[in-house]
């Protein structure tokens, strides 16, 4: 820890300053999107910002009842003690901005015991000025919290390993950074990773549980830590127990994220319902959510893994996954503090933790702090593997990341100084900004469904109780939809691996005009009426069985004709349009009766 001097002073007060300048730039963001923007204050009904709202206000109150559907720290615990002192919105955002303030404070402070006080600024300055932080300030979810307690507890355990005074002085770090890992799974379930992350630095980078006694103090620390970290957790698992009649953890919507996040429809990231994850909630008091994943990663071990290694992909891209804020996207593009102030793109701070992995090499472990680093955004990248990317989420990590970057920026000064290594920094950096800029959509536009040709050689097949889907196509999000204008007289055939039968249902997707369509469907006329201008989904019952083909054909459509959607991020070779081989499969799907067992007589 640094010596109290004038150097130390002058540092704490320019990191105080950067810390001071980061809560007024959040203030601002904070006014002008409250006036220009309904999602800040008077969030709709169906988002989570209008239920924390809701159900903290129900706590102070006395009237909450239920169990405790979301992860309960935000809005159990610092929700209602922040609206204490007030009760409007603006109670909440002048407490997160503060927040944000301290979260600033935390990084420069730690980035500066690992590499110096130059990194601690400049980490300081990174992080006040990123877009993203300075977003999520401005709305009641648990992003701006999460933030600041990772920034917490990099500063606990960083404080525990680096500490010069006894054993007894660090234990109650540790004891601490229990406490707010604990906070985190509260906030967050997928936090869980920083636990095992503290663990290990406790037996590799603790210099006081080394020497006599060794197996003892490492037995006396995690006993220490595991209680402060279980301790918190408890009350929440009780209440729920009590409430719903069974064990239970400190939230009871796990399920459905897990529903959500992992099933053969889930897309790499975003907030996607579909028909599986909707029977799989629905049916999760008959077979758990989680029995329903295993049983999907045994049978598809290769198509489980490669929706893991997109998510894994994904959190690295540039791009951002607003989820909740979509509706105030218009806003937030046109939020003038938010663009003069938010200067630091996500892209600067996600590029600096490879850059560093790459630059640092075998050096990294010999450096408690960037072992730290390491050990955390790793283990909560791999988290992101069984969950799902979205941008409240990924910016947890992100006082973390701005270290990193800020470690980055002082070693290519010292390399331009000292003009060795620069072929090493430049390759570091190129490969950091493939990682951000290409990789992702490299391997979603050319890769992807070559992998998924082999995951899914007969397509996918879902059985959802007494039916079964049948489809070649992926998600709408990060997809590959793309429309295929057709006219009058156009062919589009599409071969399944298995025959529909005589009580198949054919849903297909299509762009179109509200007007009556006339489409042959293996022979057999249909008339289809739209419900509105745009994309409208049909189902077609009782059309002719040829085989495993199901042929359409354009009798009577408008003159500006009919979009079929194509996903060119799947190729099977079943798709054909006008008698060519198109380059992706059609978006449809056959809906089958499952097939009672043999055993039982129909």
């Amino acid at each position: 820890m640094f010596q109290a001097n004038n150097d130390t002073r002058k540092f704490h007060i320019l990191l105080a300053a950067i810390s001071v300048a980061a809560v007024v730039a959040r203030l601002l963001v904070c006014a002008n999107l409250y006036s220009s923007c309904p999602l800040v204050a008077h969030p709709p009904q169906g988002v989570d910002m209008r239920t924390y709202l809701r159900y903290s206000a129900q706590i102070l109150r006395g009237e909450y009842s239920g169990p405790l559907y979301y992860q309960p720290f935000y809005y159990v615990v610092f929700l209602p003690l922040v609206r204490l002192f007030g009760d409007g919105v603006w109670t909440v955002l002048v407490a997160q901005s503060l927040l944000g303030g301290g979260t600033v404070y935390l990084v420069g402070w730690c980035a500066a015991l690992i590499r110096g006080r130059a990194t601690g600024l400049i980490a300081a300055g990174l992080l006040a000025f990123a877009k993203l932080p300075l977003l999520y300030v401005s709305f009641a979810l648990i992003a701006t919290l999460n933030a600041f307690l990772v920034a917490l507890l990099a500063w606990l355990v960083l404080a525990a390993m680096l500490t010069r005074s006894s054993p007894k002085t660090s234990l109650p770090l540790w004891g601490a950074s229990g406490g707010v890992c604990a906070a985190l799974i509260l906030s967050r379930a997928n936090a869980v990773t920083f636990v095992p992350a503290v663990c290990a630095l406790i037996f590799i980078a603790s210099p006081y549980i080394t020497g006599k006694g060794l197996l003892q103090r490492r037995i006396a620390t995690l006993t220490v830590f595991f209680l402060c970290c279980l301790a918190p957790m408890a009350p929440f698992c009780l209440y729920n127990t009590w409430v719903t009649g069974e064990l239970s953890g400190p939230s009871t919507g796990g399920g459905a994220n897990l529903a959500l996040a992992d099933n053969p429809e889930s897309p790499p990231g975003t907030l996607h319902n579909t028909d599986t994850s909707r029977y799989w909630i629905a049916t999760a008091d008959r077979t758990p959510v989680w029995k329903r994943v295993i049983s999907w990663a045994w049978d598809k071990p290769l198509a489980f893994a490669e929706l893991a290694f997109r998510k894994l992909l994904l959190f690295w891209d540039s791009g951002e996954i607003y989820d909740n804020l979509e509706l105030a996207r218009k806003s937030i593009s046109k939020s003038l503090p938010l663009r003069f102030s938010g200067i630091i793109p996500s892209a600067v701070l996600l590029m600096g933790f490879p850059a560093m992995l790459i630059l640092f090499g075998k050096r990294l472990w010999r450096n408690r702090g960037t072992t730290m680093l390491s050990l955390m955004i790793g283990l909560f990248w791999l988290g992101i593997g069984l969950a799902r990317n979205e941008s409240r989420y990924r910016v947890t990590i992100f006082p973390l990341l701005a270290i990193c970057a800020a470690i980055v920026a002082v070693e290519c000064f010292k390399v331009a100084v000292r003009k060795r290594g620069v072929a090493r920094t430049v390759l570091a950096l190129v490969i950091a900004a493939f990682a951000v800029f290409e990789m992702f959509p490299l391997y979603r536009g050319h890769l992807e469904k070559n992998v998924l040709r082999l995951a899914y050689p007969q397509g996918v097949m879902v059985k959802l109780g007494g039916k079964t889907l049948l489809f070649d196509h992926g998600p709408r999000p990060f997809g590959g939809w793309t429309p295929v204008a057709l006219k009058t007289g156009a062919l589009v055939e599409k071969k399944f691996s298995e025959s529909p039968g005589a009580n198949a249902t054919f849903q297909i997707p299509l762009i179109c005009r509200k007007r009556r369509l006339k489409i042959m469907v293996n022979g057999k006329l249909f008339y289809l009426t739209p419900k509105q201008d745009g994309l409208n989904t049909f189902l077609v019952r009782g059309f002719p069985v040829r085989g495993s083909v199901v042929n359409l054909k354009l009798v009577d459509v408008p003159q500006d004709g009919v979009a079929f959607l194509v996903d060119r991020q799947r190729d099977f070779a079943r798709t054909a349009i006008n008698g060519e081989i198109a380059a992706g499969e059609l978006v449809c799907r056959l809906v089958l009766p499952s097939k009672p067992p043999k055993n039982i007589r129909r």
